[in-house]
């Protein structure tokens, strides 16, 4: 009916993560104490996981986190985890704070809330598992032909209603440029073939992407931030996730 279509299409839905462990698991089903599910065998390779982690560090803490950031946060919204990655991090541990380069990804990689507090290294590894590197798409790009880029780019995107973006742009860009200013483009491993693709069609030339900063990874970038901006100051910390999140792209 048309009253049905009108109330399917008003719909609105919320991005929530769910971890998958005890305490969840076991309010779920009503269970007061979630100890009652572990098994012999859960216990025995609880114990591997925890050996595994310890090995590689992973509850280093790198900083402090000053608030809770959401990855599916649109980028206007001051939580957005996406707007702090395009504003703060790429340009300050990526670019130097060279206004000339202009990064554009799609927003699919940052795969987990980071949440106010101590953040370790395996919050950051489990928010951005990808490690991308950066490449140098193209040198000296008109911000003309950038803004034709990003343009090809929307056009080639999913709807709004991709289930995986949510209110955010298919792809984002860390600046835009003005006028014709001439300005470096630069991008990450995943989304470097449809850049480039985007750049031919737009320029009708080939470009020579280089590999930047030395094989550093857009989680490595991450990292580096979080020790810099965020020192722990003794009185932050007591946050983190509160559980482990699947990391598939």
């Amino acid at each position: 009916s048309v009253a049905s279509s009108s109330a399917a299409a008003a719909a609105t839905f919320a991005h929530l993560n769910i971890d998958a462990n005890r305490a969840s698991m076991a309010a779920a089903a009503g269970l007061a104490d979630p100890a009652s599910l572990l098994t012999a065998a859960g216990a025995a390779l609880r114990g591997e996981i925890k050996r595994g982690a310890s090995g590689l560090r992973l509850s280093h803490v790198l900083g402090c986190a000053p608030r809770t950031y959401k990855a599916a946060a649109g980028l206007g919204a001051a939580e957005s985890l996406w707007r702090l990655y395009l504003d703060e991090v790429t340009p300050r541990t990526a670019f130097g704070g060279n206004a000339s380069r202009i990064a554009v990804q799609s927003t699919g990689s940052l795969r987990y809330d980071l949440y106010a507090g101590s953040v370790t290294l395996d919050d950051v590894w489990t928010m951005n598992p990808f490690a991308d590197h950066l490449w140098r798409v193209a040198p000296a790009v008109s911000g003309g032909d950038v803004r034709a880029v990003l343009s090809a780019l929307h056009a080639q995107a999913p709807s709004a209603a991709d289930p995986r973006t949510g209110p955010l742009p298919r792809y984002a860009a860390t600046s835009m440029p003005v006028g014709d200013e001439k300005y470096e483009l630069w991008t990450v491993d995943f989304d470097l073939p449809a850049v480039v693709r985007a750049y031919e069609s737009q320029t009708g030339s080939a470009p020579h992407p280089v590999r930047m900063l030395d094989g550093s990874t857009s989680t490595d970038l991450w990292m580096r931030y979080v020790q810099q901006a965020w020192p722990c100051n003794g009185t932050a910390g007591g946050g983190g996730r509160p559980g482990a999140a699947g990391r598939r792209r």
